[in-house]
């Protein structure tokens, strides 16, 4: 017992000083026999730091000449097109540059494509890459031209052992309604591929998790000189000689990410949502779990949300509305997630349904959007020309981070006024999705079985059109939803004396002004610009706090507001308490140059 206290406290420490920089996603893969559908099920976290645009598109199926080829990444592979692409719902995540690795597809095949950062792998690896690597293009080309999981899985291996993978460590799930696999690949040409048994529940966060033992009867594919490369490493007993004995997590993962807290606090708790009961800090966490009896959708939902409420794990920032998202401990539902998807994946592709929530999933209800449909609502953000956005992607477009009429900065910004007043509205808001989500889920099912009737009789234009429109409905109900709750909460106006700062400036101070009639706290004050982290925030300069007509103003020095802020016009926030101890929050737009 003590040992397992020392070993917790120890983990505790270390998460506090690594996890402030760090990021990344988590996965849950639940197969058809225990998913609460019946089909394969796949849940997902995208995480990615700092000011982010994420926005939705719908890509018809294409025709390409025989000179096309597909642009991505500037130093990445020129990759040949094929012929003819599939059609894609796609998810966009940007900052001045599309990322690499974060955007989710779903072809209208029925395919889903996901994946989780598994950095950092040994140092001392030897990747073999060729014409300077494939990076983002291999998730856009297995979705635009993967018929099945399997077939998918098929592309990704074809291309890995041709260009080799540009980045250090990654896992990507691609499944359908029948088959649900993972690829994870360190930088090169080598990888493992293992299917997910129909009885299995699969969490996967940041780390390689095909361990010794998980080869053992199953279908999987690995990289032809795989077993021999990790022996002449080292990495591996050389007593070996079978592929289904390597532990491919042991052998590839940096020695000093192995069993790295901020990863297995993650799984730890995921399993434990899953299995019902605690995992302890020194247990081996399996590649899977086979559960007894099916998962429901709201173990799935609880997982994505999970900030290990109601665990000695539980911690907070101690600012504001002490919200556990920017603490020091690593979260499933965390400050830098920025969408969650539910992807009930369906063997009619029309009727999977994408149950998305746009920004963290404790913030945001599940919003249902069918494969068949052919326009996205307003709410998801839609990509005015998505064809030429995918063919742009990697280019930069600083002008898109400005603060305008796109829907995603609503959301950004309802989701930092919960953030702000999180210990105050999070139980309100918790029980409310949990009303209305349960009310969805009815109806969802109703719209699809009308959907699939139609289907069936040959009038897929009318189930598209039924699909479509409801999509429209339920997301403004949604919006309309959310500001109802939010409307007790209120936003200040915060006035500062310069629109512009320049990060290039080190002796400037902004001065602003908030209509507060309680004198503020100033040692409670943070400002800084919407996305980023409540810990990068500015705090204001000491004894600047003074009593005006309107209110309140403070003084900030412009570096410190600007030294990590984006160049771009956007909202920044400024909140603390004042001294009865009330939350307030106040907002400004400044352009950043």
């Amino acid at each position: 017992m003590v040992f397992l206290i020392v070993l917790c406290a120890s983990i505790l420490l270390i998460s506090f000083f690594s996890s402030q920089k760090a990021y990344g996603c988590s996965g849950l893969v639940l197969g058809k026999n225990i998913s609460p559908t019946g089909r394969v099920l796949v849940a997902h976290n995208e995480d990615d730091s700092n000011r982010l645009l994420v926005r939705h598109g719908l890509i018809p199926s294409r025709q390409y000449t025989s000179d096309s080829i597909i642009i991505a990444e500037e130093e990445s592979a020129r990759i040949p097109q094929t012929p003819s692409t599939f059609g894609l719902f796609w998810t966009e995540v940007r900052n001045e540059r599309g990322l690499s690795n974060a955007d989710f597809f779903y072809n209208d095949h029925g395919v889903g494509i996901f994946s989780d950062s598994c950095r950092q792998i040994r140092a001392d690896h030897e990747p073999d890459i060729a014409y300077g690597g494939i990076g983002y293009s291999l998730r856009r080309i297995i979705a635009e031209r993967a018929t099945s999981a399997n077939h998918g899985v098929e592309i990704a291996i074809e291309l890995i052992e041709k260009y080799g993978y540009r980045d250090s460590g990654r896992c990507y799930i691609i499944a359908d309604a029948n088959d649900a696999w993972m690829v994870q690949i360190p930088h090169g040409q080598h990888y493992c591929a293992v299917r997910i048994d129909d009885n299995e529940a699969a969490f996967i966060p940041n780390h390689f998790t095909i361990r010794a033992g998980v080869l053992e009867n199953r279908p999987f594919y690995c990289s032809k000189d795989l077993l021999n490369y990790v022996k002449r490493k080292g990495w591996v007993s050389a007593e070996i000689c079978q592929e289904k004995e390597l532990d491919f997590a042991k052998a590839f993962q940096h020695p000093d990410r192995w069993r790295h807290p901020f990863n297995t606090f993650r799984h730890r708790h995921a399993l434990e949502i899953l299995t019902q009961r605690e995992w302890l800090c020194d247990e081996e966490l399996p590649f899977a779990i086979k559960p007894e009896e099916k998962i429901t959708i709201s173990q799935v939902k609880a997982i994505l949300r999970s900030h290990y409420e109601n665990t000695p794990d539980y911690s907070t920032t101690n600012f504001a509305g002490n919200s556990p998202h920017h603490s020091s401990l690593r979260k499933i539902c965390a400050g830098t997630t920025i969408e969650g998807i539910i992807a009930d994946l369906n063997p009619i592709a029309e009727l999977t349904c994408l149950w998305i929530a746009m920004g963290r999933p404790c913030s945001q209800l599940f919003i249902p959007i069918h494969g068949g449909v052919n326009t996205l609502p307003e709410e998801f953000t839609p990509i005015e020309n998505p064809e030429t956005a995918l063919e742009k992607h990697c280019q930069r477009d600083s002008d898109l981070l400005n603060i305008d009429d796109k829907n995603w900065w609503n959301i950004t910004q309802r989701q930092t006024c919960i953030d702000l007043y999180h210990e105050e509205i999070h139980s309100l808001l918790q029980e409310k999705l949990n009303l209305w989500e349960k009310e969805l889920k009815e109806k969802e099912e109703q719209i699809r079985n009308k959907a699939q009737k139609l289907i069936k009789e040959e009038k897929k234009g009318e189930a598209s059109n039924i699909l479509t429109s409801w999509a429209r409905q339920i997301a403004l109900e949604s919006e309309t939803k959310m500001k109802e709750v939010l409307s007790s909460f209120p936003i200040y106006v915060a006035e500062p004396h310069m629109k512009e700062i320049r990060k290039d400036d080190y002796s400037s101070e902004l001065e602003i002004e908030i209509p507060l009639r309680e004198e503020p706290l100033e040692n409670s004050i943070r400002m800084g610009q919407g996305g980023l982290s409540t810990e990068v925030w500015a705090r204001p300069i000491k004894g600047s706090l003074m009593k005006t007509d309107q209110g309140w103003s403070l003084k900030f020095r412009v570096r410190e507001l600007a030294e990590k802020a984006h160049i771009c016009r956007a909202d920044f926030w400024l909140a603390g308490r004042n001294i009865n101890e009330k939350i307030f929050v106040a907002k400004s737009v400044i352009t950043v140059k």
